[in-house]
């Protein structure tokens, strides 16, 4: 510890960083994000399963930007248990990794980031409602929450324990009819 304990090596000025279960996650001053850790589910966004960060040469100037799409600024990132969402300077969101219960807020339980041609401008935003700008965004474990600008809040993923804010245990984003305007704001 102390002087002992090495700085991690991420080549560009931190904005906020993220933890999830077995990966971490940096925001950049100049809008742009990177992850490393463990990536079974694609949750590192590079549209593959290979850890970063656990042998030489991954990290620094090794570790590329998650391709985010065209025109689209990082302003904030969040890391749940195996997912990642991201925050964009004009409150957008988008989410990969696991989706085992919908927590990517796509409608369906595919996980996203995992494989080719499935980041980038293929990653569609998350669809939280019109009339939602998201001005904060946070992860639980399996479940996801935003803030808008409304001041609704809005919550999809896992809902075993009424987490989700609504009165109940349905899971919701695990299909089309439950994100978008169908998405409830919490009472």
């Amino acid at each position: 510890m102390g002087d002992y304990l090495p700085l991690v090596n991420l080549n560009g000025d931190v904005k906020s960083v993220a933890l999830g279960s077995y990966h971490s996650c940096a925001a950049f001053t100049d809008f742009s994000a990177a992850c490393w850790g463990r990536n079974t589910y694609g949750q590192l966004g590079q549209g593959d399963t290979n850890n970063r960060g656990d042998n030489a040469n991954e990290m620094g100037s090794y570790l590329p930007p998650i391709d985010l799409g065209t025109n689209v600024y990082v302003d904030l990132i969040v890391a749940g248990f195996y997912h990642t969402c991201m925050r964009s300077t004009v409150g957008q969101v988008k989410c990969w990794g696991l989706n085992d219960y919908g927590q990517l807020g796509y409608g369906d339980t595919v996980q996203r980031g995992d494989g080719p041609g499935e980041m980038s401008d293929y990653l569609d935003f998350v669809d939280v409602g019109s009339g939602c700008v998201v001005i904060d965004l946070t992860a639980g474990w399996y479940h996801n929450c935003v803030v808008c600008s409304n001041g609704d809040i809005k919550c999809f993923g896992r809902n075993d324990f009424g987490q989700l804010g609504q009165g109940d245990a349905l899971h919701r984003g695990n299909s089309p009819s439950q994100m978008g305007d169908n998405l409830p704001a919490i009472d």
